[in-house]
């Protein structure tokens, strides 16, 4: 893993805004979809923020999507790619 990058910074600090909108009374309508797709940034950090926002939102597809995540992400980090992967897939598709 390379050190600590502005970019990494800005997604945190995105992931968070995001998160704070899914706590709102009306999210807008991207924030779900920026939030999962936030699931398949490098950090852990960015991911781990994503699932909260994603919990916040308590719709179906929202807690699929934290759920498959940490599923996949649980056992090993190695399985991190695969997620990324796995993101990649659905948004081609």
């Amino acid at each position: 893993m390379s050190a600590w990058s502005i970019r990494d910074q800005i997604r945190y600090v995105a992931a968070w805004a995001l998160t704070a909108c899914a706590s709102g009374p009306r999210p807008g309508a991207g924030v779900e979809a920026a939030l999962m797709a936030a699931l398949g940034d490098d950090t852990g950090y960015t991911p781990a923020v994503a699932c909260e926002g994603l919990k916040r939102l308590a719709t179906p597809a929202a807690l699929m999507a934290a759920i498959d995540y940490l599923e996949t992400y649980r056992w090993d980090p190695v399985h991190h790619r695969f997620w990324r992967t796995m993101v990649k897939a659905r948004a081609a598709a």
